[in-house]
């Protein structure tokens, strides 16, 4: 039987697949062993930071930074990327 060689796709689907996924990337990365926000989490806690004060404890100021660093890809330039990736399998 003959093995079939793996062929890569187009550079110009990898760079919009690359700008799509790129801010769920860096968050991942960012957001550190849930075992550390855990942490955070406890220690807001633990200080009373409950109700509309959560929103000045570490975790929620941590998570927000990283949201904020790394904004979602707009849904019209999704759905730009989306098109163009669709356009460049057509070809």
């Amino acid at each position: 039987m003959t093995e079939l060689e793996p062929i890569a796709p187009p550079i110009e689907i990898i760079e919009r697949l690359e700008e799509l996924n790129a801010p769920i990337s860096l968050r991942s990365e960012q957001y550190n062993i849930w075992q550390h926000q855990l942490d955070l989490l406890w220690h807001d806690i633990d200080d009373g930071k409950l109700g509309e004060d959560a929103k000045t404890g570490q975790w929620y100021n941590h998570i927000k930074n990283i949201k904020e660093s790394n904004p979602k890809v707009s849904a019209e330039r999704e759905a730009v990327l989306q098109s163009e990736i669709q356009d460049i399998i057509g070809t």
